[in-house]
């Protein structure tokens, strides 16, 4: 195995089916890798808690970055080593914009050394989508609250809006002219719900790429070759800081223009099948 490389995948649409699995296939092949002494781990815009709960089993000697760089966390404890909240100034500025428009909002927070996931109310099928998939997987940080201002003792490190995409882009313009520089924003369409769009929020400092470089240098790999794979322009930043950039087929066509190479669509493992292949005894 060639320890001068490190890897990073994203999760959804990626490593990851159209059902948002990790297929018995890619465990195999990654789990083989990790213990051969690939320096692998995902950067994903899901939560620690999803994140384990999609992978199980997979043993990673890598933290994990959760959130798209809201977190990074020990996978093997379940621990926050790095939390970017968002600050005060943007948190009240939302909070205004939820109360004043009365939309319906998941807030990720942390508090007392567990994490949680308010919501203040269900009113769209998107919402509602999200939470029938949070109870399904057992997730025992959703929790009702009235308003945000309850959360005043919380880290607050993602709002997420759920609305049909017009209805979002008018928020996003909104944050954007508010805080411009001060959040970070992604938009995209939800894979596993078509014709809900997905609003996030997060601090300014919550993205892929300063995630990894904190990762490089916590455990020295700042030398080593830095491969990534990705499918949405939410990759966009982790590409530009990396010596090789994968896009597979199904990948916007955005993401695609900073690619090195595209390889098989996330239904035919072609992540695992590409790492198998790189990293083959000669």
């Amino acid at each position: 195995m060639n320890n001068n490389t490190f890897v990073v995948s994203d999760l959804d649409g990626t490593l990851l089916n159209n059902d948002g699995l990790l297929s018995k296939h890619s465990r195999t092949k990654l789990q083989r890798l990790i213990n051969n002494g690939l320096n692998f781990t995902v950067a994903s815009a899901r939560s620690l808690h999803t994140i384990s709960y999609i992978l199980q089993d997979l043993q990673l000697s890598l933290p994990v970055i959760c959130l798209n760089g809201a977190y990074i966390s020990d996978y093997n404890t379940k621990k926050h080593l790095v939390i970017n909240e968002i600050q005060q100034e943007v948190r009240q500025g939302i909070r205004g914009y939820v109360e004043k428009h009365n939309v319906g909002v998941f807030i990720s927070t942390h508090h007392n050394g567990e994490d949680f996931l308010f919501y203040n109310q269900i009113n769209n099928g998107g919402l509602q989508w999200y939470y029938e998939d949070r109870i399904a997987s057992n997730d025992q940080r959703l929790k009702k609250t009235i308003s945000i201002k309850e959360l005043r003792d919380h880290y607050i490190t993602c709002f997420t809006f759920i609305d049909k995409e017009k209805k979002l882009l008018q928020i996003k313009r909104e944050l954007l002219d508010q805080f411009q520089d001060k959040v970070e924003i992604h938009l995209f369409e939800n894979l596993y719900s078509r014709g809900w769009y997905w609003l996030t929020a997060h601090d300014y400092r919550a993205t892929k790429d300063r995630a990894i470089q904190q990762l490089q240098d916590e455990f020295g790999h700042q030398d080593k070759e830095l491969i990534v794979f990705g499918d949405h322009i939410n990759d966009i930043k982790m590409f530009k800081i990396a010596h090789q950039c994968i896009a597979v087929q199904n990948a916007d066509e955005r993401l695609k223009k900073h690619a090195h190479e595209v390889i098989g669509t996330n239904m035919e493992d072609s992540v695992a099948n590409y790492l198998e292949a790189m990293f083959r005894p000669q």
